[in-house]
């Protein structure tokens, strides 16, 4: 099973280097559709040439997700990343801010969402009877980030096996991590390996895979393709 995770960054195009930032500054408040589409259709071409088994994605918008789909995509989900009573929900600007994910066949999944940050939204899917899939986008504070790595450590206990992917913005290094990989039995799949953020000129190791340190790992990838400020990684089981 492949599966592949990308921070898209709201289809903006920005690959995090300062001459493009300074550039296409305004498309942080303001990017118009022909971009978005460029984008997308530069992940489609990703998607054709990888073939992923599972998509997961944060920093996007609905219609983003439903422009992949097509035969070889058909099941999917998209859900807003903040909490259920969140005013963000509502808030022009925010409102539309999803996380979401893309499968070949129809996955038993669970939205969760955790008591601390901003951005809650955790996504659970099944991917056999004694593996859980996990997916997130973590807190940009240290303190908020700790409570999170807390409670999905909760939630993933009742797998034999984990995998888990996303955002960590671990801007302090791995040993954030310390707990949830010593209560999981975790390992960080090519720890020290490539790293992911700004795309233009990687210097933070931010997207990562974790899983059961007895779990069998074909091949971890971190793709060149910039299509956002983050590299998308793809983990082969």
């Amino acid at each position: 099973m492949k599966i592949m995770f990308l921070n898209l960054q709201y289809a903006i195009g920005i690959n995090g280097s300062w001459r493009k930032i300074l550039r296409h500054f305004p498309r942080y408040f303001y990017c118009g559709a022909k971009v978005r589409k460029n984008v997308c259709s530069d992940l489609k071409k990703v998607l054709v040439r990888e073939q992923p088994d599972v998509l997961c994605l944060v920093e996007t918008y609905a219609d983003h997700v439903r422009g992949l789909l097509d035969e070889n995509y058909t099941f999917y989900d998209v859900e807003s990343k903040y909490g259920i009573k969140s005013f963000l929900r509502k808030m022009p600007g925010f409102r539309r801010r999803s996380n979401a994910f893309l499968a070949r066949k129809d996955l038993d999944f669970q939205k969760h969402f955790l008591k601390n940050g901003a951005k809650k939204l955790i996504y659970e899917m099944k991917i056999s009877e004694d593996t859980g899939l996990f997916m997130g986008h973590f807190s940009l504070f240290k303190n908020i980030r700790k409570r999170q790595f807390t409670e999905l450590t909760e939630l993933a206990r009742k797998y034999k096996k984990v995998i888990i992917c996303g955002d960590f913005n671990i801007f302090s290094g791995y040993k954030e991590l310390e707990f949830m990989l010593e209560s999981l039995d975790l390992t960080i799949v090519e720890r020290g390996g490539r790293k992911t953020f700004p795309s233009g000129n990687p210097r933070l190791h931010l997207d990562l895979f974790l899983c059961s340190r007895d779990m069998e790992i074909k091949e971890m990838r971190v793709l060149e393709d910039q299509l956002s400020d983050h590299l998308s990684i793809i983990l082969e089981i």
